[in-house]
């Protein structure tokens, strides 16, 4: 992977290493790498939990991976939600959903910091942004109650979560796994820590945006979690300890996805995130894309020379007019 990092501003160098310290403070610094703020991640997370805190998140990804797939089913939802105006049932989460901060846990092996350029995987036609914020776990932990988890929460950053979203059709749908392939391949991290007595109080109600190659492409708000960060570090420790440095995602922020915008992204396209405290960067987190997608993908019409790798996408995509939007053939 060839390497374009973002400098922070110098004004903010001294803070965000002092909070890197903070956030690996009695843990095992040389299991999670060095801390190089300047250079690359605030500190290197040990673990990714990711979750999906949003119910108007959960609908709009389902219905953007049942359009993808197309077929009569997708005409069927577009029938009804047309004529109902509400969302079709079964796009709506579950039952346990309500109940439980439910999440999956992402590679451990593939973070991407801040500038870095992300190699565009061969699998998939149509890679995706996700813009969460994640929380940091500051000490180790087992067991906790929602009224200790606080106590643990060191800080907050700001998180890409690339999807490969046919792959993801395919795992979590055909094959009622995952998702794995479709996510494991790269998620970048902000380069700042932002403590967790400055973004709690406004953690519901921040305003979040997604800008490729300077176009605000996506923007969002973080109103009507499921769920507390509370319930959600209780439930991450419960019967398995939660590690300094180890890193929960809260899902991605209603609208701001490919999936839910429509905008999906080319090789070379720059993507910048910026929400709340982190829109004060002029780049809050930026990553880029790189390589050579099979041909037919969103936003791509080059054509794909290695025959061998079939498309998961049972129908391949048809660049648009304005090489955003996907369109079927």
């Amino acid at each position: 992977m060839r390497l374009r990092l973002a400098a922070i501003p110098r004004r903010y160098v001294p803070r965000t290493r002092y909070l890197a310290r903070e956030v690996l403070d009695g843990s095992d610094t040389a299991s999670l790498g060095p801390v190089d703020p300047e250079r690359g991640l605030p500190f290197r997370p040990s673990s990714f939990r990711d979750c999906s805190l949003w119910e108007q998140d959960q609908v709009a990804a389902a219905r953007g991976l049942l359009h993808m797939n197309g077929g009569t089913a997708s005409r069927a939802v577009t029938v009804y939600e047309r004529l109902r105006q509400q969302p079709f049932p079964r796009l709506r989460p579950r039952p346990l959903w309500h109940e439980r901060p439910l999440y999956y846990k992402g590679a451990s092996a593939a973070w991407l910091a801040d500038g870095d350029t992300a190699r565009w995987p061969y699998f998939t036609q149509a890679l995706d942004y996700e813009l969460e914020i994640a929380l940091v776990i500051s000490r180790a932990a087992t067991d906790l109650t929602a009224a200790d988890a606080p106590a643990v929460i060191g800080g907050f950053v700001l998180v890409n979560d690339l999807s490969a979203r046919d792959v993801q059709w395919r795992e979590m749908v055909e094959g009622r796994m995952g998702p794995a392939k479709s996510k494991d391949f790269g998620t970048a991290v902000g380069p700042v820590v932002v403590t967790a007595d400055e973004l709690l109080p406004q953690l519901d109600d921040l305003h979040v945006e997604v800008r490729v190659n300077d176009e605000t492409v996506a923007t969002g708000s973080t109103r009507g979690m499921r769920h507390s960060v509370a319930d959600v570090v209780a439930y991450a420790s419960a019967g398995e300890p939660v590690q300094a440095g180890d890193l929960i995602g809260l899902g991605t922020v209603p609208g701001c996805s490919a999936l839910e915008s429509g905008h999906w992204i080319s090789p070379g396209d720059e993507i910048a995130l910026g929400a709340g405290p982190w829109a004060s960067f002029a780049r809050g987190s930026v990553s880029r894309t790189r390589g050579r997608p099979p041909a037919q993908s969103p936003g791509h019409g080059g054509a794909w020379s290695a025959a061998a790798v079939r498309s998961p996408l049972r129908r391949p995509f048809r660049r648009s007019g304005d090489g955003h939007r996907p369109h079927r053939r």
